[in-house]
């Protein structure tokens, strides 16, 4: 075998897309899959798909498939833990399954992302219910309900490959905001609208309101749940990017009766445009490859 004992069969019997480190993200041999929504961890042998909600061993999945495996199974024990950490809803879709808030516990591990890459503070991860899963190598996110009913976990990928975050099979992301449950309570009337789940977390910490949208645009559902909420204004906080710029435009034609502004970005320091280092042959998603400053299509350096 490889560096990774189940990369040959991965690679062998699966329709592999993306390969990053231990995880390979492929079609489901399962399904009608046009966009690879089955992960496979070719360190342990464990794989699920987030679309058809089967998982198991790499022994089960080549048996299914009809292949030949010759490798010992995982242990039970491994699986369990790996297979219990996606939230699901039930079979029927009709009803979120809560959780005990004892179900953070496993994920109670201390990571330097929150603390030394994000600048979180104690009682910030405590709040939010920051954690991080030794056994996929994700930080974690606790979600949940409007009412603050505990759903699961996000997964924040650690090698910034795409897609950097992971939402259980089921996760109505169109129909949910982020951060809803701190505000169900409160008082505000309004509110920063932002793409993801940090960006609020960020702002809780600087003491501002906000809500996220899961993404670079916002839903009709979305939007029935900010009345719901009773806010009035709010606030466009998107990222300083080509897609943040998209975001913006979107929520500004389709946030009807409520008072909208626009949080406005320095240009002096930044710009619109995809921004490269001196030598023209890094973006910015690379960077660290080169030092060189940066430069960009309006011709000043940032």
């Amino acid at each position: 075998m490889t560096t990774h004992r189940f990369e040959d069969l991965a690679r062998k019997y699966l329709d592999v897309v993306t390969d990053s480190g231990t995880e390979f993200m492929c079609r489901c041999p399962f399904h009608e899959d046009s966009s690879p929504s089955l992960q496979f961890n070719v360190e342990k042998g464990l794989w699920i798909c987030f679309q058809c909600e089967q998982g198991g061993t790499a022994k089960s999945l080549i048996k299914r498939i009809g292949g030949t495996y010759s490798e010992p199974a995982v242990s039970v024990q491994i699986l369990q833990k790996s297979l219990d950490r996606l939230v699901l809803k039930d079979k029927e879709g009709a009803k979120d399954v809560f959780l005990p808030e004892s179900y953070l516990a496993r994920f109670a591990s201390e990571h330097e992302y929150w603390t030394d890459r994000r600048g979180f503070s104690s009682a910030t991860i405590q709040k939010w219910g920051l954690g991080y899963d030794p056994i996929s190598d994700r930080c974690t996110i606790a979600y949940r309900s409007v009412e603050g009913a505990l759903l699961g976990v996000i997964y924040r990928r650690l090698d910034n490959e795409f897609p950097r975050y992971l939402y259980p099979s089921g996760f109505n992301r169109t129909g949910s905001l982020f951060g809803s449950w701190a505000i169900a309570d409160g008082e505000s009337s309004s509110v920063a609208l932002v793409e993801g789940s940090t960006d609020v977390i960020n702002l809780d910490q600087a003491e501002a309101s906000a809500v996220g949208q899961y993404g670079s645009s916002i839903s009709l559902n979305q939007i029935r749940l900010l009345r719901f909420l009773n806010i009035r204004e709010v606030i466009l906080f998107h990222d300083y990017d080509n897609g943040g710029r998209k975001a913006t435009r979107q929520a500004k034609g389709i946030l009807e009766g409520f008072i909208v502004r626009q949080v406005k970005w320095d240009t002096e320091k930044y710009c619109w445009h995809d921004k490269l280092c001196g030598c023209g042959r890094h973006t910015w998603d690379n960077l660290p490859q080169c030092k060189r400053k940066l430069f960009c299509k309006c011709g000043r350096i940032h």
